[in-house]
């Protein structure tokens, strides 16, 4: 059965008109509002207390997200949907957001900056990306998509002494301001030539006339934007430079949020506006893209030294696994796709989360700081072995199961391939995830150091400790995380 038609069908159909109030993002915005104004207006005390108010914010957000009622519902002209898939990525989002804020908590701590925006902007991105997982048409999407990425500007520099954040977040500016041209020019040759900006009746019009090569070249330039959110190949060349240089968590919010809300985008398009050509073009495009960030990732990743700039290509090759669902275009790829995404999400907020607090305890994130960490912090050698292992698909840890199930989701819709190349792609990551781990438990590291012992914050190793448990319950228990997800996406 393909989920993608039914989908597509039901959103011409008539669906339950939603009220403002009920729409998430809404309240997200105000929250965001509320905090900025106290912010202006209470500085003697703001840089204290918003950051805990942001933090139990969103863990109402969380409760609310997950324990929304369900149904399909509609808002702006149907220009909005609230329907499985909405459910899901907001969910997702919010537990990102949660996580990420968490660990600003802790890297502000190192820092002392004392700037309450650093925890309010993360209010808007998520409002923006909730708004993208629920846009219906190409207006909607593009306005949702550059609240998302304006706020990621600000958020990649946001350490604006270090030269390497300010770089950073120069090349993703001009390398995102390229991808919204590619996008908003792909946009236009869509609707010059349909007459619309509703994914459903572009949908229509595909599936009704012969495709034009304006459409068709309005399309490709379309997915290319795309391509760069989710930072596939060749679309790749910001991520490593600028996950090594942003603040780490802004790095891990970027490899997962960012990169889950471009996933997003592309399930949003291929279930209707471009449904009608995806076994004739756009499926061999996305096999194309899958490959080429499986290659050029893990390869990338093999000559890495530094932690963060690793986990950029890592995030790269990830990109096509990823993919690889959505080339299925089957209910199983879709929640292959889906399960994968809680996966990586869980592994990669674990990594980057021991990174941001033992940076500045081990000297760097470069992989001979963490030499002989299991002897300074045995838990925490551990939690990031746990995390390494996820990452490179080895039981009996989630990421396993996720491979397997893209795999199997790859292979059943006639892919052998594709599938056969990602194996080889995830036999030459276990290099360089287990190179990591190499120098936590087998090397030595200075002599003045190896004695001094590595202490963590016991509210974050909170945090860590949940993270570790959710990477090890996906693996131990896949079904249970599984039917969980149907439940909020299906």
């Amino acid at each position: 059965m393909n989920l993608f038609m039914p989908i597509a069908l039901l959103q011409h159909g008539a669906m339950q008109q939603l009220p403002w109030w009920k729409m998430p993002e809404c309240w997200w915005l105000t929250m965001g509002v509320l905090l900025l104004l106290a912010d202006i207006f209470g500085k003697n005390i703001s840089h204290r207390i918003i950051p805990r108010i942001s933090l139990w914010g969103l863990c109402v957000a969380w409760i609310v997200a997950v324990f929304a009622p369900r149904g399909a519902e509609s808002f702006f002209g149907a220009g909005y949907i609230y329907d499985g898939t909405a459910y899901f990525f907001k969910a997702f989002f919010v537990s990102a957001t949660l996580a990420v804020v968490w660990m600003m908590l802790a890297d502000e701590q190192e820092r002392s900056e004392g700037r309450s925006e650093y925890f309010i902007l993360p209010w808007f991105a998520m409002s923006g990306m909730g708004f993208l997982s629920s846009a219906n048409d190409f207006l909607t999407m593009f306005v949702s998509l550059e609240l998302v990425t304006i706020t990621f500007y600000i958020l990649v520099s946001y350490h604006r002494v270090r030269r390497d954040s300010l770089e950073a977040g120069a090349k993703y500016l001009v390398l995102g301001a390229l991808s919204t041209g590619f996008m908003v020019y792909g946009i236009a040759f869509v609707f010059g030539l349909t007459g619309t900006l509703d994914f459903g009746k572009v949908s229509i019009f595909i599936a009704t006339h012969d495709i034009q090569s304006g459409v068709a070249f309005g399309i490709l330039l379309i997915l290319v934007g795309v391509a760069f959110k989710v930072g596939a190949a060749p679309f790749h060349w910001w991520v490593p430079d600028v996950y090594q240089g942003a603040p780490t968590p802004i790095t891990a919010y970027l490899s997962v949020a960012s990169k889950a809300a471009g996933f997003a985008i592309l399930i949003r398009l291929l279930m209707s506006p471009f449904y009608a050509i995806w076994t004739q073009d756009v499926a061999g495009l996305m096999v194309l893209a899958a490959v080429a960030s499986i290659l050029i990732g893990n390869l990338g990743a093999l000559a890495q030294r530094d932690v963060k700039r690793l986990m950029g290509y890592s995030s790269v090759s990830h990109a096509g696994f990823l993919l690889m669902g959505l080339v299925a275009a089957t209910d199983f790829g879709l929640k292959a796709l889906y399960f994968y995404l809680v996966v990586y999400a869980l592994a990669t907020l674990l990594v980057l989360g021991l990174v941001c607090v033992l940076a500045r305890s081990l000297g760097g994130t470069e992989m001979r700081h963490f030499s002989g960490l299991a002897k300074r912090n045995p838990y925490l050698a551990w939690m990031m072995l746990i995390g390494m292992v996820s990452l490179a698909g080895l039981p009996p840890t989630g990421g396993f199961f996720a491979k397997w199930q893209i795999f199997a989701a790859a292979w059943e819709a006639g892919r052998h391939h594709l599938v056969l190349f990602a194996i080889f792609g995830a036999v030459v990551s276990l290099y360089y995830y287990l190179a990591i781990v190499r120098k936590m438990f087998f090397a030595s590291a200075d002599d003045e150091k190896e004695t001094v012992p590595v202490r963590v914050d016991p509210v974050y190793f909170a945090l860590l400790s949940l993270l570790t448990v959710g990477t090890v319950v996906t693996g131990l228990a896949p079904s249970l995380v599984i039917k969980c997800i149907q439940k909020l996406a299906f």
